[in-house]
């Protein structure tokens, strides 16, 4: 089970908790508890500080289908991401062991 940083809202995917994320909490960030006007500039520049909770929330926030070739070609979002998969669940795992 997976649970929102922001609201606490439960979700059984990561698909569906980052859609949660992307449609309610846009512009809110969890960990400094402040409202920003461009929020994923704001946790990359955290997560560039080697901030560890910026890092994770950076990682759930550009780890999609996507960004697979990406993924593998930066670096630093493949360090966000194993930390990230160091903070979480075992299920939550298996989605980012499916990613790679």
């Amino acid at each position: 089970m997976l649970v929102c940083p922001y609201c606490g809202k439960k979700q059984h995917k990561l698909f569906a908790l980052k859609l949660h994320v992307k449609r309610l909490h846009t512009n809110y960030c969890p960990i400094c508890g402040e409202f920003k006007q461009n929020l994923g500039k704001h946790v990359y520049g955290k997560a560039r500080q080697h901030e560890k909770e910026h890092m994770i929330l950076f990682a759930l926030m550009n780890c999609h289908n996507k960004n697979r070739k990406n993924l593998r070609k930066n670096g630093f979002l493949r360090k966000c991401l194993k930390i990230a998969i160091k903070n979480i669940s075992k299920y939550e795992k298996e989605v980012f062991d499916k990613i790679k």
